[in-house]
Parts: structure tokens; C-alpha cells; sequence
């Protein structure tokens, strides 16, 4: 792996209170570490697959070597481990020897999981994290208006968007919920729209998907779900639009047609772009979706069920196992037809612990990295939320 350069990304994610020197000796000292224990991490791995757990030393020689060095700390503030993407961990690394013993002890099973993805990631990505996530201020509406119908809470809801006074101020906004009053949750993110910075929606319709589009801020995106109107079958046929290029100034979508592929508008140049996505979506929205902010995209989240292993008649809700069907194929086919010069990581996200599925997992993993590094190479690091 090549060496990593003065003015490697590492900077955004490692501090402490040593001269400059003395803090970029000790992030090249760390990544070179790294990049040489990429073997003990593989074994790490398997290990505790097969129900192992050897000492620190031989799960992770690496961070002993840093645990036996001078008595100060760094700090790594990261996304992409066992917690998930949406969450930022801060992992101090203790530099002194009377540690060690206390970090065995007190790590748990997905905490070294989580360590073992982090270095996995460092390892595969040259050490280039993502920015640490700004500390903003979120807004949430309350339950009884953004979960009331359109008849309900009307007056509330009236002053709300007249009178909220965070919401127009605070850079973040959760759980906007649109598929109660889609009218209202439009007017709402038409609000907002002009200084969001990290958004998270539920049950959107495509007016609200593409206003999206409009927010010139707007770096991490969260959705869940789409909204029920949508007619959606990730079992059934797909196919990409006839042209090449896809993305138009106009934006195209069929409500009861799931085969084909919605046509998002393309993000102005002018705006940051969206570097954080996870998504929950039928396919035929999803991958146009994700070609939309290719241009900006680091991290992908997909929250995606492994294939079920009985006919999908007799799945009690289809739409849990959206993506699961051909997820390697129609990934491989999105990186194909378009250039993601940002993309570093793709996570697939499971709601639920695999149990006796990780075998499947894995076939799943290893199809989703061979589809993706035909057209990326083995820069982007494809890993599991549960198993990594």
C-alpha cells in the first residue's frame, strides 16, 4: 500500500495535545501498524465466528503495540463500525501499558467486531475517514403533529410552520414523518430546505423525494420506507431507462409500474452534495436514487434483508426482504453505468441478528464485492453491520 501523505484525510479523524509533529508521527506510526496487520484482523474475524475468543495480543497486535507506548491518548471519532453508520463512536486509545489488561476485559464481542471493521476499513481505504460528523442541533416535530392525519391538529400545524422557530434555525431534522399528512411534511421540508444539513424522513412520496434535490446543504440523508401509494415488487422484472444517462432535467416516476427505474433530477454542481446516505427503498427507487449523489457519495448504507429461503408468497410482508432477491447484480450494474469517484464504503445494514444466516451473509457479501470491484476496484470496503 502506498505511504500515506502529509495531508492524508487521517487528519479529520485523529487529535491530541502533542505538537503537530509529535501528532502526525503518531498517526503514520498508527497506520503503518495498520497496514501490516491486515492478516491478524482476517484472523480476528474468524475467530470470533467460530466462537474464539484468544487475548488481546492475538486478537489485535496493533493496538498492544500502541497500548505500550508513551502515557498520553488519541482520540478517533468514526463512522462505519459495529453500531452503525448513523452513529458517531469515539474510541480513545489509552497509550500506556496498565490499560491493556482493562480494555480485554471490558470489550465485548461487537465492541472488538466493531474495532476489527474500523481497521478492516483504514486498511482498504489508505486510512481515509470520513470527516468527523459536525455537532448540529436536531429538530423533531412533536408526535401529535407530525403523527396526526390531514383533518387532525390543523391549527397546530398551521402555526407550527408559521411560528417554529428551530425550525428554521436547527441544521438537522428527524423523523419526519410524511406519509400522515403528505402536504404538510412537503411544506415542511420546503422549509427547510434552504440551510438542512442532515435529514431523516419516513414514508415518502415522490414529491418529497424530489425536493431533496432543492437543499443545497443537505450532506447526510436518511429514509426509511416509501410511501404506501408506491406499487413495489423488488421479485419481479427490472430495467434500467433505454438511455444511457438516466438523469434528466425532468424528474419521471411511475406509481404502479415497480419494474422500471424512477428518473431523479441531477444534484446542481453548486450544492455541497449528499457524502452520507442509508436508505430502505424498493429497488426501482433506490438505485436511481443513490446515481443522483454519485458524484458526492462516501459512505452507503443499505438496510437489506438476506434472500428468504421460502417462496416470497409466503413472506408475511414482502417488503422486508426489499434488495435481497439480486442485490450483487443490479449494485454492479449502478457502479457500471455511472462514475462514484467519492465512494469509499457500502454497508448492508441488518435490522436483525443473522443467527444461523451467516454463511448466506457472507455469499452475499462476497457477491456484493466482486459486482462493485469489476467497475471501483478494491477501494471501496463492503461490510455488514452485524458481522462485518
Amino acid at each position: 500500500m502506498a505511504t500515506p501523505l502529509a495531508d492524508s484525510p487521517a487528519r479529520d479523524c485523529c487529535t491530541n495535545t502533542h505538537s503537530p509533529v509529535d501528532q502526525e508521527q503518531k498517526r503514520l506510526r498508527l497506520l503503518n501498524l495498520l497496514r501490516k496487520e491486515i492478516a491478524a484482523v482476517r484472523t480476528t474475524i474468524d475467530s470470533y465466528n467460530k466462537g474464539i475468543s484468544p487475548s488481546l495480543n492475538q486478537q489485535m497486535p496493533y493496538v498492544a503495540q500502541l497500548l505500550s507506548g508513551s502515557d498520553s491518548a488519541m482520540r478517533i471519532t468514526v463512522r462505519g463500525t459495529a453500531q452503525g453508520l448513523e452513529a458517531t463512536r469515539e474510541l480513545t486509545i489509552n497509550l500506556n501499558q496498565a490499560n491493556a489488561s482493562t480494555q480485554a476485559v471490558d470489550k465485548n464481542h461487537e465492541e472488538m467486531m466493531g474495532w476489527a471493521q474500523l481497521v478492516h476499513y483504514l486498511l482498504h481505504s489508505r486510512g481515509r475517514l470520513t470527516k468527523t460528523k459536525p455537532v448540529i442541533q436536531f429538530h423533531r416535530p412533536d408526535n401529535s403533529i407530525r403523527l396526526s392525519e390531514p383533518f387532525e391538529s390543523i391549527g397546530e400545524k398551521a402555526e407550527y410552520l408559521a411560528d417554529c422557530t428551530e425550525l428554521r434555525t436547527f441544521k438537522g431534522l428527524r423523523s419526519l414523518h410524511c406519509g400522515y399528512d403528505p402536504d404538510w411534511a412537503l411544506r415542511v421540508l420546503q422549509v427547510v430546505a434552504p440551510h438542512i444539513e442532515d435529514l431523516h424522513i419516513t414514508d415518502p412520496g415522490p414529491a418529497h423525494l424530489q425536493v431533496l434535490a432543492t437543499m443545497p446543504r443537505l450532506r447526510r440523508l436518511q429514509i426509511w420506507s416509501a410511501s404506501a401509494a408506491i406499487v413495489c415488487d423488488d421479485f419481479g422484472p427490472f430495467r434500467w431507462p433505454d438511455q444511457d444517462n438516466p438523469l434528466e432535467s425532468k424528474f419521471t416516476y411511475d406509481l404502479k409500474d415497480p419494474t422500471k427505474a424512477w428518473q431523479f433530477e441531477d444534484v446542481p454542481r453548486s450544492h455541497v452534495g449528499i457524502v452520507w446516505l442509508k436508505i430502505w427503498l424498493p429497488r426501482h427507487i433506490a438505485l436511481p436514487l443513490i446515481a443522483q449523489h454519485r458524484r458526492t457519495l462516501r459512505e452507503l448504507s443499505l438496510e437489506v434483508d438476506l434472500p428468504p429461503d421460502r417462496p416470497i408468497s409466503e413472506l408475511c410482508d414482502p417488503n422486508w426482504a426489499w434488495g435481497s432477491n439480486d442485490l450483487p447484480e443490479r449494485l454492479g450494474e449502478l457502479v457500471e453505468r455511472y462514475q462514484f469517484d467519492a465512494l469509499r464504503l457500502v454497508e448492508l445494514y441488518r435490522i436483525s441478528k443473522h443467527g444461523r444466516s451467516y454463511q448466506k451473509c457472507q455469499v452475499q457479501l462476497q457477491a456484493v464485492r466482486k459486482a462493485i470491484a469489476k467497475s471501483l476496484g478494491t477501494r471501496v470496503v463492503v461490510i455488514c453491520n452485524r458481522c462485518g
